[in-house]
Order: C-alpha cells, then sequence, then structure tokens
C-alpha cells in the first residue's frame, strides 16, 4: 500500500491524522504575519496625516482677485489704476513693485481714501523715481499669496 506524506497514522489511536508540514501548510505564520501587515499599514496611514498637518496641506489659501485691469500714466506723473471688471479687489492688498520706489500698499498712499476699487473705478497712484521705459507691476500680496494683476511701461516724460 501506497502511503500519503500528507497523512500519518496516530501513535496514540492508530488513526491517520493531516501531516501540515507534509502539505506545506504551516498556519501557525498566518497571524504574525497579517499583525505585521496591519502595524506597517496603521503607521503609513498615521504618517501621512500628521504630515498632512505638519506641511499645511489642509491650510486654507485666499484666492487672488479675478478682475480686469488696465493701467496708465497721467499728465501729473501718476500711475492711473482702471477696475474694468470681475472681483472687487481690497487696496491695502495692492502694491505697486518694479521700477517704482513705493514700499507700502495702495490704499496706504491713496489721496482719496478709497480702500476698495471696484468695477467701473479708477485710482490716480503718486509715484516717484521711475525711469523712462521702467516696469510698473501691480501686485496683489497677502504674504504667502501673491499675484500679478496688471503691469505697465513708463513711458518718457
Amino acid at each position: 500500500m501506497q502511503t500519503n506524506p500528507a497523512w500519518t497514522e496516530s501513535k496514540e489511536n492508530g488513526m491517520f491524522v493531516m501531516n501540515p508540514t507534509a502539505t506545506g501548510i504551516d498556519r501557525r505564520a498566518v497571524s504574525p504575519v497579517i499583525g505585521v501587515v496591519m502595524m506597517v499599514a496603521i503607521t503609513v496611514i498615521l504618517t501621512g496625516v500628521i504630515a498632512a498637518f505638519v506641511l499645511g496641506f489642509g491650510a486654507e489659501t485666499k484666492a487672488p482677485p479675478q478682475a480686469s485691469l488696465s493701467v496708465e500714466q497721467n499728465s501729473t506723473g501718476e500711475i492711473v489704476i482702471m477696475h474694468l471688471g470681475g472681483d472687487t479687489i481690497d487696496l491695502d492688498e495692492v502694491f505697486l513693485r518694479g521700477d517704482v520706489d513705493l514700499d507700502s500698499s495702495i490704499a496706504d498712499v491713496n489721496e482719496d481714501d478709497a480702500i476698495q476699487l471696484r468695477g467701473g473705478e479708477s485710482i490716480a497712484v503718486p509715484v516717484t523715481g521711475i525711469e523712462p521705459d521702467g516696469l510698473v507691476t501691480v501686485v496683489w500680496d497677502v504674504g504667502e499669496d501673491a499675484a500679478i494683476l496688471a503691469e505697465y511701461r513708463w513711458l518718457e516724460d
């Protein structure tokens, strides 16, 4: 009689019992492997959540205004910014950059005391120190977020 190595005869009662090592099945290792896989998965998920909070992925950012602006210079040497349409612009968040000597927001140097610029309105900003062909950039800036709203190349007087 040919014997199957997966089954062995028990010495205690003479019955045949399954031999798990002969079939290649060892169920004792399944539980620790599942435990390790679960611990690794939990560690990866927790690392991702902590990284999202630390790196600020959930932080809200302020979007720049969606507006169409036109920039010109007038005969008195001022920059005239015309709001052609779109979102209302808070002038304390708008700065002139480039080849211009202006370190404060447009709201700070505005002679009309306007704090917002709406569609159809314009504002004249006195500037100094611009050379002919100098670039003036109208920038929306709220700290970490900034966007260029318009640019103008200064003409000779």
